[in-house]
C-alpha cells in the first residue's frame, strides 16, 4: 500500500496556500529524516522565519496560522516554501512586486498560479517598516552581527562534551537545547539573504536600464566575504601541502580509507603538520558536508573521509586552479563592468 503521508507532514496553510520545491529543492533534495523534520527545519527554522519576517516588518506575529508551520511545509516528505508569504513581501516591500520576487527567490517556475491580490497584503505600516530594513541593506557598510553569531558558534563548539560518552536522554536534552541557537542564526539567515536578493536585484535593475544585464553576475562574482567559501580555500591550501610533499603524496596514493591512521604512524613531520591542519580544519568547518542541511547525513566533523576524499581530488589539480587565482580573476572582470557601468 503506498505511503500516502509522511511523518514530517502537515496540512497547507489554509491563509497562504501556495507553495514550491524551487530552492528548497537545492538544499533538501531528499525526503526529510523525522529528526531534520520535527526538531529542525519544520521547528527551529520555521520559528526563526517566523522571528525574521516579524523584526524585518513584512508581517505581524499574529497574521501567522497558529499551531502548524506557515513558512515552510511538508508534503509526501519533502520541503517546500511557502510562495504566497513571499509574494506578500514583494507587496509590502517598497519597490517590489510579487512578481519580482517569484524570479529573485525561485527562477522560472512554468505554470505557476499567478498572484491574486486580497485586500489585507497591502500594508502602508508594513511598506514604512521594510523601507527603514532596506535602507540599512543599502548603507551599512559592515555586519558586527554576524561575528557576533559566529562568536556565540564557537563558544557552544568549544563547550561540546564529549557526545558518544552521553546518554541518549542526555543526547535529546542538548539536542533541544540547540533550538534557540538554531532559531536565532535561522532569523538572521533569512535578514541577511534578503538583503542579498535585495542588493542584487538593485544592480540587475541598474545593468538592465543600460541594456546591459549580462554584466550583473560579473559585478557580483567576486565579492568577498562570504563565509560558505571559506572552507574550499582552506581545502586547496591543504591540498598544496600534500601535492608538494612526497610522504603526504604516497600517503594519499594509498586511498582515503585508513589515510589519517597512515599518517598518524608514520612519524613524519609533513604527516603531523598536515593533521594539525586538518584536525583545525575540522573544528571550524566541522558542520559541513553533502547534503549538510539534513540531520541523518554524515558532515565532515562526523566522517572526515568526506573531507580527505575531496582534498585528495583538488591536490591532482595544477597551481593555476587556484581559487584565489580564479577570484583574482573575477575580481578584475568586476573592476572593469564596474567602471563601464
Amino acid at each position: 500500500m503506498p505511503l500516502e503521508r509522511w511523518i514530517t507532514d502537515n496540512e497547507p496553510s489554509p491563509t497562504y496556500p501556495i507553495y514550491t520545491r524551487a530552492n528548497a529543492g537545492e538544499v533538501c533534495p531528499d525526503p526529510m529524516s523525522p529528526l531534520f523534520g520535527t526538531f529542525g527545519m519544520m521547528k527551529a527554522s520555521e520559528l526563526g522565519w517566523q522571528d525574521a519576517y516579524v523584526s524585518g516588518g513584512t508581517f505581524d506575529r499574529e497574521e501567522f496560522d497558529a499551531d502548524q508551520p506557515n513558512c515552510v511545509g511538508s508534503f509526501g516528505g519533502y520541503l517546500y516554501l511557502n510562495m504566497s508569504m513571499t509574494r506578500i513581501f514583494g507587496v509590502r516591500a517598497p519597490g517590489m512586486t510579487p512578481e519580482m520576487v517569484d524570479f529573485q527567490y525561485f527562477g522560472e517556475m512554468p505554470g505557476i498560479p499567478p498572484y491574486q491580490p486580497r485586500p489585507t497584503d497591502e500594508s502602508p505600516r508594513h511598506t514604512e517598516a521594510l523601507s527603514r530594513l532596506f535602507g540599512w541593506f543599502l548603507t551599512a557598510e559592515a555586519l558586527p552581527e554576524l561575528v557576533e553569531d559566529q562568536s556565540r558558534v564557537e563558544e557552544v563548539v568549544g563547550a561540546r562534551p564529549d557526545l558518544a560518552a552521553l546518554s541518549p536522554a542526555e543526547l535529546v536534552a542538548r539536542a533541544r537545547a540547540m533550538i534557540p541557537h538554531w532559531r536565532s542564526l535561522f532569523e538572521r539567515h533569512i535578514i541577511v539573504s534578503s538583503g542579498s536578493g535585495v542588493g542584487l536585484g538593485t544592480v540587475a535593475g541598474v545593468c538592465a536600464a543600460i541594456g546591459r544585464p549580462e554584466l550583473t553576475m560579473q559585478l557580483a562574482a567576486a565579492t568577498g566575504g562570504v563565509d560558505s567559501a571559506a572552507p574550499s580555500w582552506e581545502m586547496w591550501d591543504l591540498s598544496r601541502r600534500v601535492r608538494s610533499s612526497k610522504r603526504l603524496t604516497s600517503a594519499f596514493d594509498g586511498g582515503v580509507d585508513g589515510l589519517e591512521a597512515r599518517l598518524r604512524a608514520a612519524d613524519d613531520a609533513d604527516c603531523d603538520a598536515f593533521l594539525s591542519s586538518f584536525a583545525d580544519f575540522l573544528r571550524r568547518y566541522g558542520s559541513r558536508g553533502p547534503n549538510e542541511w539534513e540531520l541523518r547525513s554524515d558532515t565532515w566533523g562526523t566522517r572526515p573521509e568526506l573531507a580527505l576524499a575531496a582534498v585528495d581530488r583538488m591536490r591532482l589539480a595544477d597551481d593555476d586552479a587556484s581559487p584565489r587565482l580564479h577570484t583574482e580573476r573575477l575580481a578584475a572582470q568586476q573592476h572593469a563592468a564596474a567602471a563601464e557601468v
